[in-house]
């Protein structure tokens, strides 16, 4: 969505791409790499999975399963 926010069709309306690091996707971390989470996020977002026990171990990682 970055790489859409900034081209020239929208360069006319005044925005702020908000920083990967606080607002973590899926795709920074895995399982196997887990040193891409940032150390202290506002947001954690688990995309990039391939199935609801792969994502719950990105969760359990990232200390927010409390199952």
């Amino acid at each position: 969505m970055n790489i859409v926010l900034t081209t020239r069709y929208f360069r006319d309306l005044a925005l702020d791409i908000l920083k990967e690091a606080d607002f973590a996707n899926g795709h920074l971390f895995s399982v196997e790499h887990p040193h891409g989470l940032p150390d202290d996020p506002f947001v954690v977002h688990c995309s990039w999975t391939s199935n609801i026990e792969h994502k719950l171990k990105k969760y359990q990682l990232a200390g927010l399963w409390y199952l």
